[in-house]
């Protein structure tokens, strides 16, 4: 007798649990369809204002056209972050933008190697489904340093490699992207866009080299050590700024994209500038004014060539801008008669943390616009994004 009341009992108390947890379930569930319904509805509210304001550009003139901004994603796996890209694969069917550009830190890099590029791919699957071409650029975070400079065991070995970091999102562009013959891993290449004559050129501005210590560990850690290569350098100053190839080169105009911005005054608090910032500022200076210069030799592990440089029989050259992500932040500022311009993080914070729940429509992103006739540059924002105005 007693084992069949103590056996009831049990069953008795497993039916509670059931139940209990049961309902917990549904109250859950119908908590977040009804978030979900109330996120969407924001969502799409938004999307039909951004839908509007850029139609209204884009009959500005034939020498203009749009495409979509986004960057600092910080995606890792467990933690979420996606809600933006959601929104952002809606707004690439209904608002006219020829490509998306994300600034760089698509991942956090700070999990192991291998789940680091399951979370990259992950980004990558996301990018394909907005069935636009997809022009990356390369961030600090997504070398996975990050999780190697913070993790004991951890050697070179874990960090992302050019070629795996090649692999994983090289075709997202679609279509052909001119990059550097001599270092086709280096993650800096141009496009044209021929209708409206713009050349946009992505920079590396974590052009590192890769020195392995006794210990195991890199010399230096992307995460937090930003360069340019000698041979980017020579490559942007004597190809991607070349325009000899064209009919009427001086109808051209080019717009510059790196993760970190150029000018250490734009960038985070207390950040380090990007090694040979000053050389690749001088190459565009020399390129836009139609001048030669000088480029000393410099011999450490950050060496670059003596270059001599002369754009005078190119001559003047129209810059639209240098954008920059990194900062979390909305920024400009006009330097030598350049606009730098930086955008918000992907997830909305400005300060840098993660943002889980945000507060509009679920992240910022932006659509740029650019009326090369008015030379002037829109941008229309998403969410906690804001729209921007520059004349160049």
């Amino acid at each position: 007798m007693k084992k069949i009341l103590l056996l009831l009992n049990i069953i008795g108390i497993i039916l509670f649990l059931f139940l209990l947890v049961n309902n917990n379930k549904n109250t859950v569930n119908i908590h977040d369809k009804n978030k979900v319904s109330e996120r969407q509805k924001l969502i799409n509210e938004e999307l039909n204002q951004v839908q509007s304001k850029v139609n209204q550009l884009k009959d500005t003139g034939k020498g203009t056209f749009s495409f979509g901004f986004v960057t600092d994603s910080h995606y890792e796996n467990g933690i979420g972050g996606l809600q933006q890209y959601f929104s952002l694969q809606n707004a690439s069917e209904n608002i006219p933008m020829r490509f998306i550009v994300h600034g760089g830190d698509l991942i956090n890099g700070y999990k192991n190697k291998n789940q680091s590029l399951k979370d990259l791919n992950k980004m990558k699957q996301i990018f394909n489904e907005t069935n636009l071409p997809v022009y990356l650029v390369k961030g600090n975070h997504d070398d996975n340093s990050y999780y190697v400079r913070d993790t004991k065991n951890s050697t070179t070995a874990d960090m992302i490699t050019e070629n795996e970091w090649k692999k994983e999102v090289d075709d997202l562009a679609r279509n052909k992207l001119v990059a550097d013959e001599d270092n086709p891993l280096g993650a800096y290449y141009y496009k044209d866009i021929n209708d409206v004559k713009v050349r946009i050129i992505v920079l590396n501005s974590n052009d590192v080299p890769v020195i392995t210590t006794n210990s195991g560990k890199p010399k230096y850690y992307g995460i937090n050590k930003y360069a340019f290569s000698n041979q980017q350098l020579k490559w942007v100053a004597t190809k991607a700024l070349n325009f000899s190839s064209k009919k009427n080169p001086s109808k051209w105009q080019t717009l510059f994209i790196s993760h970190v911005p150029l000018y250490a005054s734009m960038s985070l608090p207390n950040d380090p500038p990007i090694v040979n910032s000053s050389v690749m500022d001088a190459i565009i200076q020399a390129f836009k004014n139609g001048n030669s210069i000088d480029v000393p030799e410099r011999t450490d592990e950050f060496r670059h060539d003596f270059m001599h440089l002369n754009y005078e029989k190119q001559g003047k050259m129209n810059v639209i801008g240098y954008f920059a992500g990194h900062t979390h932040a909305e920024k400009s500022q006009v330097i030598n008669g350049i606009n730098y311009i930086t955008f918000l993080h992907a997830l909305a914070r400005t300060d840098g943390g993660p943002q889980r729940n945000t507060l509009m429509t679920a992240g910022a992103w932006s659509v740029v616009t650019i009326n090369t006739e008015k030379r002037t540059i829109y941008i229309t924002g998403f969410g906690a994004a804001t729209d921007r105005k520059y004349t160049y």
